[in-house]
């Protein structure tokens, strides 16, 4: 189990993942994570935090590059705390983590905000059209992955949604790509996941 993207942001190249299928002749079902792979989500989570801090009267804004050095693969608690320790803020981690998932929400409802990532809608269709188990599998609350997939009209392209609602480890353990393969009644030896971040 597991491709990683070369830079983390890599388009999708329908032959060269047919070709990859083809040397891997019991290869039959493919996981993706979410956020960064087929949706890019990071801007939305960046302004979410952003807001966050001018509530709070802190005059400091993310850019882009600092946002994802910071936070790009760490869950909103943890990125939350680091937001509350940096600044000093009074509120606690755990509200502030509920604040940046209530503005995020808000911010995703909105599928125009959402932005797909380049191939991802091909790369899906191919998947469907070869009868390939397909699944998400992400660090992400289980009903993030549903509001983001039907806002962006993809959510029939996946038999399963597995999202962390807290009894499994978050990655880099790989419990929530074994969870989705067992709900697909896939061999993990006989799937790929497909992840944007090590």
């Amino acid at each position: 189990m597991g491709i990683q993207t070369s830079n983390g942001r890599a388009p999708f190249d329908v032959f060269s993942f047919s070709m990859y299928a083809l040397a891997m002749p019991k290869f039959n079902t493919v996981i993706f994570d979410l956020d960064g792979l087929i949706t890019d989500t990071e801007p939305l989570h960046r302004q979410a935090f952003n807001l966050i801090l001018r509530v709070c009267n802190v005059n400091y804004e993310y850019a882009t590059e600092e946002y994802g050095r910071t936070f790009t693969g760490y869950v909103v608690g943890e990125n939350a705390e680091r937001v509350r320790e940096r600044f000093g803020l009074a509120q606690t981690a755990h509200e502030i983590a509920d604040a940046q998932r209530a503005l995020y929400n808000l911010l995703i409802a909105d599928a125009e905000n959402v932005r797909l990532m380049p191939g991802v809608t091909e790369l899906l269709a191919y998947l469907g059209a070869q009868n390939f188990r397909v699944a998400v599998a992400s660090s992400a609350r289980p009903e993030h992955l549903r509001t983001v997939l039907r806002g962006v009209n993809l959510l029939h392209r996946f038999q399963t949604l597995v999202g962390n609602d807290g009894s499994l480890k978050p990655k880099p353990a790989p419990d929530v790509y074994l969870r989705a393969a067992a709900e697909l009644g896939a061999n993990p030896a006989e799937t790929v996941a497909l992840e944007d971040s090590s």
